[in-house]
């Protein structure tokens, strides 16, 4: 169920709001309003400790019965990055059971705002 994402390129002065969908190996939209889900970004090269991370428990992140997970990180969070290439990781714990469902990355441009 691993989906291997290039999320669209952004900048350091703007709210990153990001929708995905999973879906099981039917097809069928996954249910996760009972998921603990954890999201963590990373710089790379070195990939050295996370510079963002979200979880459930912390209200950055949600998961609905439809299948649909959405986080959040708002612009002043975002100003904390440098401009580059960053990894993205997303798990879910379910059932004691814990799944990789999003590997990727992001490119995050200088804003040139003050």
């Amino acid at each position: 169920m691993l989906a291997k994402i290039r999320f669209p390129a952004m900048t350091n002065r703007e709210t990153w709001l990001e929708r995905v969908e999973i879906r099981d190996e039917q097809g069928r939209p996954f249910d996760l309003s009972q998921a603990d889900i954890r999201l963590e970004v990373r710089s790379q090269p070195g990939n050295r400790g996370p510079v963002l991370s979200a979880q459930t428990g912390d209200g950055q992140i949600t998961g609905t019965t439809d299948g649909l997970i959405e986080w959040e990180f708002s612009e002043s969070s975002m100003r904390n990055l440098s401009a580059g290439l960053y990894t993205i990781g997303l798990v879910y714990t379910l059932n004691n059971r814990t799944t990789q469902v999003i590997l990727g990355d992001i490119q995050i441009d200088d804003g040139a705002v003050s």
